[in-house]
């Protein structure tokens, strides 16, 4: 029997259960990946598809249009962003597998994981999670997985102080568990030791890249007859006084030549010293805020810095741009 030939773009059902996609890669003969619904892709043999609709122009079965970016062919390593990663743990018929919640980001993030059991919603783990780590939700076995239909988490994001708030996240994740035992769908994350068939839980958008704003030249009347033009040119920011921000590296090599017999209390006590000056300087210029980069490290100095800015009214502070800084600077703000 001659297996039945597919095309990119073909609208397709799944043979043996609820559902189907549309085509999106052609892996072999007998092998494609399919894009779900929920914007994922997945391996299937040609005999466990149904062809509905054939969108592919048969003149031209190469198709040029770009693969659909989805969670298994894009490098999401170092992305910023909320993930649940399931990894394998073992290659035996019946393997366990651990699965995390991952949260690359500087929010805290509060939390609730379920299952979902011929249509029922059954609670597995909340709680909190803190910037930049991740959380052993369960363990189970292969077999169990094979009873699943779906998981579901609920996310809060939050920090201490002001900050910009992300809109709560609330997503149902169909599993096709057959593409759990394909190596090829796994992939890389920030924060996990080994590989892991991972799914996108929210993710930041990268921003878009703005245009140089040109120069223009604006024309002002003077008098009848003539004309003044004045080139009007973007000023530095430091023209600006309350609508900037500064930024002060805490690091003790920034600040002395020469650390050789120092305790690690007198370089914390020069540290503190330069964030009050520098602190004290920016609500003088009347500063919007400034970006203190402290590290990482033990969280030594943070803390001292946290303790201090807790005891000083008419000012907020946050973690600073993880994405400029990783989680090693705060960012404080001055009214």
């Amino acid at each position: 029997m001659t297996t039945r030939k597919f095309n990119i773009g073909d609208s397709v059902r799944f043979l043996n259960e609820t559902g189907g996609g549309v085509i999106s890669a052609i892996i072999s003969h007998d092998l494609v990946m399919v894009s779900v619904e929920n914007d994922f892709e997945f391996e299937f043999q040609t005999n466990q598809l149904v062809l509905v609709n054939n969108k592919t122009d048969k003149n031209n079965t190469t198709s040029s249009t770009p693969r659909k970016t989805t969670a298994f062919n894009d490098q999401i390593s170092g992305k910023e962003g909320l993930f649940l990663a399931f990894t394998k743990e073992d290659e035996t018929e019946n393997p366990t597998h651990h699965i995390y919640l991952v949260n690359n980001t500087n929010f805290m993030v509060l939390y609730a994981y379920n299952i979902v059991h011929k249509r029922e919603f059954i609670g597995v783990n909340t709680g909190v999670i803190v910037p930049v780590s991740k959380h052993l939700m369960q363990v189970v076995k292969q077999n169990e997985l094979d009873d699943w239909n779906a998981v579901s988490i609920d996310a809060i994001f939050y920090q201490k102080g002001f900050y910009k708030p992300l809109e709560p996240v609330s997503k149902l994740l169909t599993l096709n568990i057959s593409s759990f035992t394909r190596a090829k769908n796994f992939k890389k994350l920030d924060l996990l030791d080994k590989e892991g068939f991972v799914f996108s839980i929210w993710m930041k958008e990268e921003p878009k890249k703005e245009e140089k704003p040109s120069m223009k030249f604006v024309a002002k009347d003077i008098s009848e007859g003539m004309m003044k033009v004045k080139e009007v040119i973007r000023k530095p920011a430091n023209d600006f006084p309350g609508m900037t921000t500064m930024e002060v590296d805490l690091h003790i090599e920034e600040l002395i030549d020469d650390i050789r017999g120092m305790s690690n209390a007198e370089i914390i006590k020069i540290q503190l010293r330069h964030f009050d000056h520098k602190l004290n300087e920016a609500i003088t210029n009347k500063m919007r805020s400034i970006v203190f980069i402290h590290g990482i490290g033990k969280g030594v100095l943070k803390n001292e810095i946290i303790s201090i800015l807790d005891t000083m009214d008419g000012i907020t502070y946050s973690n600073a741009s993880m994405q400029k800084y990783g989680n090693g600077a705060t960012e404080v703000f001055l009214y």
